[in-house]
């Protein structure tokens, strides 16, 4: 685990600036974004990635999303590239109990070469939605 000494940079892209596919779903808002769905839809968040700082290379450490479900929605996988290179993948079943903004937070551990996107998808039945706050990397 890093201590907020090791931090190199911070980088936090809100949820307006996602980008869907397809992107008619999308209601963008000033703190963030609502999908709409009925199946499966992607959200990529590009992240501005620093990659050599001082001239050494920079890891992705934490990558988080913060988010809020509606009823008949969820997060269903969420990945992380370098360029083309996945860093990080898993499959998912993330809600937001209560109707409540949850962060989602978790390590990839990794050098940076190229810059980072955040893939998250997301399904839903009926009128179902989602609420993207915001998705960040930390850098060490």
């Amino acid at each position: 685990m890093h201590e907020l000494a090791d931090i190199k940079h911070e980088i936090e892209v809100h949820g307006n600036a996602v980008q869907a596919d397809p992107p008619a779903r999308v209601t963008r808002q000033s703190d963030r974004a609502t999908i709409a769905m009925n199946g499966a839809t992607h959200l990529h968040f590009p992240i501005a990635s620093p990659t050599i700082v001082n001239g050494q290379r920079l890891k992705a450490g934490k990558i988080f999303i913060r988010f809020k479900t509606y009823p008949g929605s969820r997060i269903s996988f969420i990945k992380v590239y370098d360029g083309s290179t996945r860093l990080y993948g898993e499959e998912a079943n993330e809600t937001s109990p209560n109707d409540i903004h949850i962060n989602r937070e978790f390590e990839v551990d990794k050098t940076v070469e190229w810059g980072i996107n955040v893939t998250v998808g997301v399904e839903g039945s009926g009128n179902a939605q989602i609420d993207i706050v915001g998705v960040g990397v930390v850098f060490y």
